[in-house]
């Protein structure tokens, strides 16, 4: 389903809900939405502009709710050349190695915790 994102758009989020549909960069939906609008008749590309915001949902409240550690598992895709969606590969290691970086530390409190008098241990 397409939906439209407030949070992320200029005007009503409408581009960024197709491009994350069609699977492009926003600021190729954008650029391809001024090009026809320019080019292509203005008028029909604002009517068709306004009915999109009017008809398309916005995204549920739970999109931008979500667990920090869940990004991990995210099957965010590669982009292979700059119009397309995607992180690229040099981000996609800094976002693994900072996610790998907050689970030693969180592994490293917990180990602290079990070895500390505030963890009772089951008496057999």
């Amino acid at each position: 389903m397409i939906y439209r994102y407030p949070q992320q758009g200029i005007i009503s989020g409408v581009c960024v809900g197709l491009a994350k549909a069609s699977g492009l960069e926003t600021w190729v939906v954008r650029l391809i939405a001024v090009l026809l609008f320019l080019f292509g008749g203005y008028f029909v590309m604002l009517i068709a502009y306004v009915a999109a915001a009017l008809v398309l949902d916005k995204v549920p409240d739970s999109y931008y709710q979500q667990d920090p550690y869940q990004s991990l598992f995210d099957q965010t895709p590669l982009k292979e050349k700059t119009w397309q969606a995607g992180a690229s590969a040099n981000q996609k290691l800094v976002d693994l190695e900072t996610e790998f970086t907050m689970l030693t530390r969180r592994i490293g409190q917990l180990e602290n915790y079990t070895r500390s008098s505030d963890f009772k241990r089951p008496t057999p």
